[in-house]
């Protein structure tokens, strides 16, 4: 039992002592905090160990505020700042370009800052007079397949500015062929001057020069073809060749004449800039075709079909009206060409829809996603003619607007020209359109289901079309200004 009570003595804990051990750690936890103030500041001076030494005087003087204030404009205006330094103005000091003597001159578009060169420029040698209606006549029928379109002349005019005269160059050429002499006068115009949205000049900023005169025809597909079939590290030369002259070609002695067509690249003027000799190497002939145009003494075109749609080039044209002549020929042959092919495509897509699920029509769209919740089902809309019934989640009816209705007057003349062309029905009194459905989806486009009631005279058909709108192929904008450091 004396044990007992030994151990309870010892193993309990008296009141008093657990309130002195309180005490003692909260004046502990004063004491460690007051000398942590006291103590700390002193360690802020890293000049000396000792911890009881006086705190430094940083108070400054009004020679000192002042040398102070120098030296930081001399930080500012020396070359420590990092200042942008392209290839023409490396020797400019940043000094001058702080202070505004001197502004950086950066390119404004994106290709041109990315190092990106146009395709085609066609350099067209033209005169005073014919500038008005052939020059003309080129520029609305070639903008599109060029990226740019250039007129020189070789007589003294001042009444066009965006005619480039050639008479006033400063460069002599010993060349006893006018229209070699006027070729190279052409070449290092372009080689010396730039154009206004580039800091390079022509010859750098395209790939591809083809030099022509104003009283050729050009067909614009066939000349994106021969572009697409060479090689950007190919140095060309490529002179076209009269009809009648294809055996013997025209580079055995470099015969250049615009009449024909003269096509150059870059690569040729890096490497071989004037000499005849270094042409006449990578001289190309017999790649396209010419065709010589034949004249009754009615003054009416005598056009052969087979020879014209082979050719690159149809020359001379005289008259703006010969020429327009020509280009609605050509525009109604490919389009011939073009239709072809589009039933050829119909053919092929009608002999494939069999073998392909209804959920993946049509053949080369995007098949509609499968939703994974309620969200992303698309929803389809019902349409009277006047109204759109459930266009949205929050609206039960809504009045279809202008673009609305004259989009379903498309679709339903689609249907009722498909009907008289496609289905062999016989003696088609009226078509009704009974259900017209609508649904937008960002994958695909913008799709119809329809039901049509055909009345015959014997009775009724029902049918049901389904027409899609496919979305458009997204393009890149090229031609995008961005914002440099010199924007404001």
């Amino acid at each position: 039992m004396n044990v007992k009570r030994l151990l309870k003595f010892y193993l309990a804990t008296p009141k008093w002592l657990i309130k002195i051990k309180k005490i003692n750690f909260t004046i502990g936890l004063v004491i460690g905090v007051l000398l942590s103030l006291l103590i700390s500041p002193r360690f802020d001076d890293c000049s000396s160990l000792s911890l009881f030494t006086r705190a430094p005087d940083f108070s400054f003087s009004k020679s000192s505020l002042k040398s102070l204030l120098i030296w930081f404009q001399t930080i500012i205006k020396s070359d420590f700042n990092p200042v942008v330094r392209l290839k023409f103005n490396s020797s400019l000091k940043s000094s001058a370009l702080l202070n505004g003597q001197q502004q950086i001159k950066r390119t404004r578009f994106l290709t041109d800052e990315l190092d990106f060169k146009e395709n085609l420029l066609i350099a067209v040698l033209t005169n005073g007079p014919s500038l008005s209606n052939l020059g003309k006549a080129i520029n609305s029928t070639l903008a599109n397949f060029a990226d740019r379109l250039l007129f020189f002349t070789s007589s003294e005019t001042n009444s066009r500015s965006n005619l480039i005269n050639l008479t006033s160059s400063d460069t002599e050429f010993n060349q006893a062929d006018s229209k070699k002499e006027m070729l190279f006068k052409m070449l290092t115009y372009l080689s010396t001057h730039s154009d206004v949205e580039s800091n390079q000049n022509y010859i750098q900023t395209y790939r591809h020069i083809l030099f022509i005169s104003d009283d050729i025809y050009i067909q614009g597909n066939r000349l994106t073809e021969l572009l697409s079939s060479y090689s950007l590290s190919d140095i060309l030369l490529i002179l076209g060749s009269p009809q009648d002259s294809l055996t013997n070609g025209s580079c055995s002695n470099l015969n250049i004449d615009l009449k024909y067509g003269v096509f150059v690249n870059e690569n040729l003027w890096l490497q071989c800039k004037l000499d005849l000799n270094c042409w006449a190497e990578h001289c190309q002939d017999n790649v396209f075709s010419t065709y010589n145009l034949k004249f009754d003494h009615s003054d009416k075109l005598i056009v052969n079909l087979d020879l014209f749609k082979a050719s690159l080039i149809t020359y001379p044209l005289f008259t703006s009206i010969m020429y327009y002549n020509i280009h609605y020929l050509n525009l109604e042959i490919s389009m011939q060409q073009v239709t072809s092919k589009i039933k050829e495509l119909d053919q092929k897509m009608d002999s494939l829809n069999q073998f392909i699920e209804i959920s993946a029509w049509p053949i080369a769209v995007n098949p509609p996603l499968k939703p994974i919740d309620r969200f992303e089902v698309n929803q389809w809309s019902f349409i009277n003619g006047s109204h759109k019934f459930f266009p949205n989640d929050f609206e039960v009816i809504l009045p279809m607007s202008y673009y609305d209705q004259s989009d379903l007057n498309q679709i339903k003349d689609i249907c009722t020209r498909y009907i008289y062309k496609n289905l062999s029905l016989n003696f088609i009194n009226s078509i009704e359109f009974s259900n017209i459905y609508r649904s937008f989806d960002a994958t695909r486009g913008l799709e119809y289901i329809i039901d049509i009631n055909i009345h015959l005279s014997p009775g009724v058909t029902k049918k049901r079309f389904q027409i899609l709108k496919p979305l458009n192929p997204i393009e890149m904008i090229t031609k995008l200004p961005y914002v440099n450091e010199n924007s404001r």
